[in-house]
């Protein structure tokens, strides 16, 4: 029983520390071999891990249009953003679900009110 005991409480702090940890011990949902980076960058992106480079003078533009930032003055920037692209089928909505429902509780045990859309 003890084994038991040392289980549940090791997948409940695992739930309440990582959305791989909650997504095993609350849905019993390892991510796939596909997801792996996926779950990955939803945890940086919670921490505010995730940045996308800026200029701070500002970005030029090349012949097509697309921004271009030279090395120098390039800064990496926190964002808030995340986009994943893949093919239907490969569980992109239920891993926004099992994020979203993390972060409602991750930010609800802190006394916030989850922002997420």
């Amino acid at each position: 029983m003890a084994a038991g005991l040392k289980e549940l409480t090791a997948g409940i702090i695992a739930a309440r520390t990582t959305l791989a940890g909650y997504s095993e011990f609350v849905h019993g949902w390892r991510p796939r071999p596909h997801q792996v980076e996926w779950y990955q960058a939803l945890q940086a992106l919670y921490e505010g891990k995730v940045t996308y480079p800026s200029q701070s003078e500002g970005g030029a533009a090349d012949e097509e249009g697309r921004a271009s930032f030279p090395e120098e003055g390039l800064v990496e920037l926190p964002t808030t953003k995340l986009m994943i692209l893949a093919s239907p089928g490969w569980g992109k909505t239920d891993t926004l679900c099992e994020y979203t429902e993390w972060v409602i509780g991750k930010e609800s045990e802190a006394g916030r009110t989850a922002q997420i859309g």
